[in-house]
């Protein structure tokens, strides 16, 4: 019976040189040249991020913005429905007027 899903650990192994350059370097990873770089540009966006303090102070401002929005909000639909009515009321007085004085 074959089994299929054994994975071939022999493609994992290190040879004995890899083995000798690892020690050499003191167990550090290799460096391909570009490991300074890489975390040069880590290190700039981690400065540019939001921290938590930064988050809270923003969230007092957004809720009050939010609560000053909403009440704009209502009184603004407050006054359109009463217009709405208003303007409704006028048409059915005017279409009632027509209808009966155009007999």
């Amino acid at each position: 019976m074959v089994m299929p899903n054994i994975v071939e650990f022999s493609r994992f192994k290190k040879t004995e040189n890899e083995l000798s350059k690892i020690i050499a370097s003191d167990g550090e990873p290799p460096d391909n040249g570009k490991m300074e770089a890489r975390v040069t540009r880590i290190e700039t966006i981690i400065q540019t991020l939001a921290t938590k303090e930064d988050l809270a102070k923003m969230d007092g401002g957004l809720r009050s913005e939010v609560s000053s929005l909403e009440t704009r909000m209502h009184k603004e639909f407050h006054n359109m429905t009463w217009k709405l009515l208003g303007g409704a009321s006028a048409l059915v007085t005017a279409v009632y007027f027509i209808a009966i004085n155009t007999k």
